[in-house]
């Protein structure tokens, strides 16, 4: 019996989901000159968006500084979002216990990456909608969550249509 690779890699338990895109591909080329962005004073310098204008180590006079919507704000704005996640059928007594779960993935992914967020937010009874600015952000919320709480199920599914990843987390007999 011999030892082949195969050409494809396996598939995973979710299916085929697209590779990440590159910062070029996704935000265009990369601009020379500083911008902020007037709604979270997130800072574009050296090719990648920062937390602080503080991280730039050449700040000086000689660059413009330009004031435009990151991407992330600038999805929030048109209404768009790479990941969706649908909590639904919460069981009594775990509604704010995953509201604060969901708040903390959130808060962890903008603390890795400034346009990692979490864009809309609706708590409806027993049903809790998220939209998020990265598809991976959806996938994590969705599996920490189903992690967590025992007795939900999780389903991930990815839309080439729109280039969006919908995450559904469910409790059966709640």
């Amino acid at each position: 019996m011999e030892n082949r690779i195969p050409s494809q890699p396996p598939r995973g338990n979710f299916g085929d989901f697209p590779k990440p895109k590159k910062d070029e591909q996704e935000f265009g080329p990369a601009k020379k000159d500083i911008i902020m962005c007037p709604a979270c004073n997130a800072v574009y310098f050296e090719k990648s968006w920062h937390h602080y204008i503080e991280e730039y180590k050449h700040l000086n006079s000689e660059k413009d500084i330009k004031f435009e919507l990151c991407p992330a704000d600038e999805m929030k704005k048109k209404g768009l979002f790479e990941g969706q996640v649908t909590i639904e059928n919460v069981p009594r007594g775990k509604g704010k216990d995953i509201i604060n779960q969901v708040q903390n993935i959130g808060q962890r992914a903008y603390d890795r990456d400034v346009l990692d967020r979490i864009l809309d937010f609706h708590y409806l009874g027993d049903k809790i909608e998220i939209k998020t600015s990265e598809n991976q952000l959806a996938i994590s919320i969705g599996k920490e969550i189903s992690d967590a709480h025992k007795g939900s199920d999780v389903e991930v599914k990815f839309s080439k249509e729109e280039d969006v990843t919908r995450v559904r987390v469910w409790w059966p007999d709640a």
